[in-house]
């Protein structure tokens, strides 16, 4: 509800981190009306792609270093993660039974950026570092 959702954009604002779960219906709703509230509508999670595969960590992410502590991420269409703090030392994750998905170009517009794409190339964990409008922020499409 809006009381909620006000309450998480209060945190969020005051520079504290978030960590969004959503997943396939019903429980993308829920992470959707938070993403809307602190985003905008652009910014959703979509889909409910079978996955129950495990992802590997990408050689190639450390290539197109730029500034911030993301900057070490490339984008792909490819499935795996990126080598980032949240995933040091894993080498492989499980993806997810059933996965919601994000659109690459949405995300980047809300200073996003991709973690981990599914088995099926679709875009699934994204984030984006705390600034002056909030704390950093993760969504994870994938939590089962």
């Amino acid at each position: 509800n809006k009381e909620i959702i006000s309450i998480i954009e209060e945190f969020h604002k005051a520079g504290n981190s978030l960590y969004i779960w959503g997943d396939n219906a019903p429980f993308i709703v829920d992470a959707n009306q938070v993403l809307k509230g602190l985003f905008g509508t652009d910014l959703e999670m979509f889909g409910d792609v079978p996955g129950g595969k495990v992802v590997h960590v990408r050689e190639e992410t450390n290539q197109k270093k730029k500034g911030g502590l993301f900057g070490n991420l490339v984008p792909s269409k490819t499935s795996g993660f990126v080598e980032h703090l949240v995933t040091t030392g894993l080498a492989h994750l499980f993806e997810g039974v059933t996965v919601a998905s994000f659109d690459e170009a949405k995300i980047t517009q809300h200073s996003f950026v991709p973690l981990m794409w599914g088995s099926d190339g679709n875009l699934i964990t994204i984030i984006r570092e705390a600034d002056e409008n909030g704390g950093a922020v993760m969504c994870d499409g994938a939590f089962t």
